[in-house]
């Protein structure tokens, strides 16, 4: 009874404040001309289109991304079968290590690990003789393991700024 009442009292105050700004709350504004252009479109669009014909055109560019990656992603898992299952021992090896590598690793976590070292490639640049890093601060802050070098032990990884 008091999860309905704190919600009745919710939805009253949001009411309230909402006429009391002039707030104009509904759906009138997929009628309205969006003004901004959407690059990949199944359907005729321009900047001149509805918010509501936007909408259809992102539910539809959704629906096709959603195919495409199951496809590609069918296609690459059942090519990971054949492999794993392969009698030529590398092709079965790569394809074990990718499966216990990505096995039980949360989406958020992987997406973060790739979307990290696209980044770390793509904006590399020197910033001391000791690593080589796309930002030296973030480096030393989130313990990005450093780059063997010849100074130090062979595969002797540990934070930019650790001596060894």
């Amino acid at each position: 009874m008091g999860v309905i009442a704190l919600f009745y009292a919710t939805v009253q105050t949001v009411a309230t404040n909402v006429a009391r700004q002039g707030v104009q709350t509904g759906f009138g504004f997929l009628g309205r001309e969006a003004g901004f252009a959407i690059n990949q479109s199944l359907i005729p669009y321009s900047h001149e289109s509805t918010y509501a014909a936007a909408i259809f055109v992102a539910f539809l560019n959704t629906l096709l991304l959603a195919g495409l990656t199951i496809m590609l992603c069918t296609v690459f898992g059942l090519f990971l079968a054949f492999a794993r299952m392969s009698s030529n021992w590398l092709l079965s090896k790569l394809a074990q290590l990718y499966v216990e590598m990505f096995r039980n690793v949360p989406l958020r976590a992987s997406a973060n690990r790739s979307i990290s070292l696209v980044s770390l490639s793509s904006t590399s640049r020197v910033c001391s003789s000791r690593c080589r890093c796309s930002m030296k601060a973030a480096r030393l802050s989130c313990g990005w393991p450093s780059l063997p070098s010849r100074r130090r032990r062979p595969f002797a990884f540990g934070r930019a700024g650790d001596k060894t």
